[in-house]
């Protein structure tokens, strides 16, 4: 429903088509107003149909149903466990059945589990996606840090920050610049680099055979060995490297064998619950042309939808101009309004 009205210059006249317009802005109000049909759909999500309205409001109450949905699931994750178990204490006390509450609490963890799992059975495609989105990118810094596999990348890369703090990642990416600089080829680089790596005994061929999370490694265990002592030669070179801020965060590593521990518990994990590791970033390669596809799909615009482009951009202009015709006073508004 559209309200179109004509206004002359006459001020008269534009009141009265004034009060036109806004009586139809408040049929069109009732109208958003009045309640509507909220279908539920196999994929779990909920979807609104509008009536009079049109689309705009049908898209509106998609989002609403959806809005409603999720209220539903919180609140039955919040609140339900809670009255079960209430339940059933009183029920246990009334008719001498002890175990009953703690039966109830037990169950409350998988119940609140099922809740949050029913989203991905519902739409395992999107979780799916997102998973190999991962994978990939946890590719694309094992090829970054020349780590042997995804299971070393993930594991150094997790153990490291469960280490060292949330700056973890920081401490990293200084050192790989480092190791860059070190082999990059540019001999004033690879002068002020090995300059700094001097002490560390990390050699040119760690660094190109061996990850970063070895060399880190290396330099962590030569680190700690020179401060047994109580004065550590390696500290100006380790900070330079590192920046002043890491040092907290390299001594809290310290020789690194905490590291290394739980970086080999974490591999044998990650290779152990995904054991199809490639087929996975073949699948996510494949998915990425695809959506390169869609990509493109919605830049196109069919040879009988050439004339809303145009159209759109009279609208903004009509637009753009109303609004400033509103700043004047009546008569300039009411100009406007025409």
């Amino acid at each position: 429903m559209s309200a179109e009205v004509k206004i002359t210059a006459n001020t008269r006249d534009a009141q009265q088509k004034i009060q036109r317009l806004k009586k139809e802005v408040d049929n069109l109000d009732k109208l958003a107003k009045k309640p509507k049909t909220i279908n539920v759909k196999g994929n779990g999500k909920l979807g609104g149909v509008a009536g009079a309205a049109g689309g705009a409001i049908g898209a509106g109450a998609v989002a609403t149903g959806n809005l409603i949905a999720d209220a539903i699931k919180g609140f039955i994750k919040q609140y339900i466990p809670s009255v079960a178990r209430l339940s059933a204490g009183l029920l246990g006390k009334g008719f001498g059945l002890q175990e009953l509450e703690r039966a109830v609490t037990r169950i409350t963890p998988k119940f609140r589990s099922l809740i949050d799992a029913l989203d991905t059975f519902g739409n395992p495609g999107t979780e799916a996606l997102d998973r190999a989105d991962r994978i990939d990118a946890l590719d694309d810094e094992r090829r970054s840090h020349n780590s042997q596999s995804l299971a070393e990348e993930y594991a150094y890369s997790r153990a490291f920050s469960n280490i060292a703090g949330v700056n973890g990642n920081q401490l990293v990416d200084r050192v790989q610049s480092l190791l860059d600089m070190a082999t990059s080829g540019s001999i004033s680089e690879m002068d002020r680099a090995w300059k700094q790596l001097d002490g560390f005994g990390v050699t040119y061929e760690d660094i190109q055979k061996g990850s970063t999370w070895q060399v880190l490694q290396k330099m962590l265990a030569a680190y700690a060995a020179a401060g047994a002592d109580g004065e550590n030669e390696l500290e100006p070179n380790m900070q330079q490297i590192v920046g002043k801020r890491q040092m907290a965060a390299v001594r809290k590593i310290g020789d690194g064998s905490e590291l290394a521990q739980q970086a080999a518990e974490l591999t044998k994990e990650f290779n152990e619950r995904i054991q199809n590791q490639q087929e996975i970033l073949q699948e996510a390669a494949q998915s990425e042309v695809t959506r390169a596809k869609a990509d493109i799909q919605n830049m196109a615009i069919p040879q009988e939808g050439l004339h809303y482009i145009n159209e759109e951009a009279d609208n903004q202009l009509s637009t753009a101009e109303l609004k400033t015709g509103m700043i004047g006073d009546v008569d300039k508004a009411g100009e406007a309004v025409g």
